[in-house]
C-alpha cells in the first residue's frame, strides 16, 4: 500500500473524534472490504471473524450443536471475566455487570492496541494477506487476537498476541518466555481457523494447529502517540503507523530467530515458523518499499 505523504487531516480528524471511534469505523471499513473481496460475510463490524460462519449452512465444519456449545462456552467466560457470575441468572444486577464489563474493555488500552494491530497490518498488507481478528472462542479460549493467513500459498504465518507493555521491559521478557514455551509444547489452536485453496484460492474454514504465535508489545507512551496519528483510511499509512508497522516487523524478525535457536521444538511447529519465513520476507520487502516511498 502507498504511504500516505499528506496526514495532516487524519490528525484534524483525531482532534474531532476519539481514537477509539476512529478505530472503530476503521474496524468497519476493514470487515466491509473484506467481507467483499471474500464474497460472503466473514468479518463482523469489529473485524472478528464470525463463528457462526463456520456452521455446516456457511460451507464450515461445525454443525449447529458444536456452534452453540462453542457460543455459551463465550459467554460463560465473559460472564467469569466481568464477575457477573456473583449475581442472579437472567437478573438485571447481572446484564448490567457484563454491559459495564464490556463497555470497559472496549475503551481499554489492550483493545485499542488490538484495533490499532489489525488495521496496520491491513493497511500495508491487506493485498497479499487476510488479517483479522480471532473469533471470539479463540480469543477467549486459546488467546490468540489476530490471525494472518497468506492469500497465495493459504499458509496461516502466524498469529498473534498483543501486549500493552508497561514500559519498563518486564512483560516483554515474560512474553518471551511464553512464546517459546507455547512453541515447545506445539503452538496455537485456531478452532475458527482460515486457510486459502492454493490453486483456486478460494477460502477455507477449518480448525489449525501447530500455529507460530509472536507478540506485539507497545507502552503507553507510544500507544498514545499513535492513536493521535490515525487515519480511518484503510489504504493509506500515516507516518507514524508506518513507523510501529516497521518495528512490528523487526520484532517478529527477532523473534523467529528467538525460536528456531531453540533446540527441543516440535517438528511441525518448526516447519511452520521455516514456512513462515517466506511470509515475513515479503513483509519485510513491503516494509523496506513502503519506507523508501516515504522518504522521497
Amino acid at each position: 500500500m502507498p504511504f500516505k505523504e499528506s496526514f495532516n487531516q487524519s490528525r484534524v480528524e483525531n482532534k474531532v473524534e476519539s481514537p477509539q471511534l476512529i478505530l472503530e469505523q476503521l474496524m468497519k471499513n476493514i470487515s466491509r472490504e473484506t467481507n467483499e473481496s471474500l464474497d460472503q460475510v466473514l468479518l463482523d463490524e469489529h473485524g472478528t471473524i464470525i463463528m457462526n460462519s463456520f456452521q455446516e449452512t456457511n460451507d464450515g465444519p461445525y454443525d449447529e450443536a458444536v456452534m452453540t456449545h462453542d457460543e455459551q462456552h463465550v459467554t460463560n467466560k465473559k460472564l467469569e471475566f466481568s464477575g457477573a457470575y456473583n449475581y442472579p441468572a437472567e437478573s438485571k444486577q447481572r446484564q448490567d455487570r457484563l454491559d459495564q464489563w464490556q463497555k470497559h474493555r472496549a475503551e481499554s488500552k489492550p483493545e485499542l492496541l488490538e484495533m490499532a494491530v489489525t488495521a496496520i497490518f491491513h493497511k500495508a498488507l491487506g493485498d497479499k494477506f487476510l488479517v483479522t481478528r480471532s473469533a471470539s472462542y479463540d480469543d477467549y479460549v486459546n488467546g490468540i487476537d489476530n490471525v494472518i493467513v497468506n492469500r497465495e500459498t493459504g499458509d496461516v504465518v502466524c498469529a498473534f498476541d498483543e501486549v500493552h507493555d508497561q514500559a519498563d521491559g518486564k512483560y516483554v521478557q515474560e512474553k518471551n518466555d511464553k512464546i517459546i514455551n507455547k512453541a515447545i509444547h506445539g503452538g496455537a489452536q485456531l478452532k475458527y481457523g482460515l486457510s486459502f485453496h492454493k490453486k483456486y484460492h478460494s477460502l477455507i474454514k477449518m480448525p489449525l494447529k501447530n500455529i507460530p504465535v509472536f507478540y506485539l508489545a507497545m507502552d503507553n507512551e507510544h500507544l498514545d502517540t499513535l492513536l493521535a496519528d490515525i487515519s480511518t483510511d484503510s489504504h493509506q499509512l500515516t507516518k507514524t503507523e508506518l513507523s510501529v508497522f516497521e518495528q512490528f516487523i523487526n520484532s517478529l524478525e527477532t523473534q523467529q530467530q528467538l525460536l528456531l535457536n531453540q533446540a527441543n521444538l516440535p517438528t511441525e511447529i518448526r516447519s511452520n515458523l521455516e514456512k513462515f519465513s517466506q511470509s515475513l520476507e515479503l513483509m519485510s520487502e513491503t516494509k523496506e518499499r513502503l519506507t523508501n516511498h516515504s522518504n522521497k
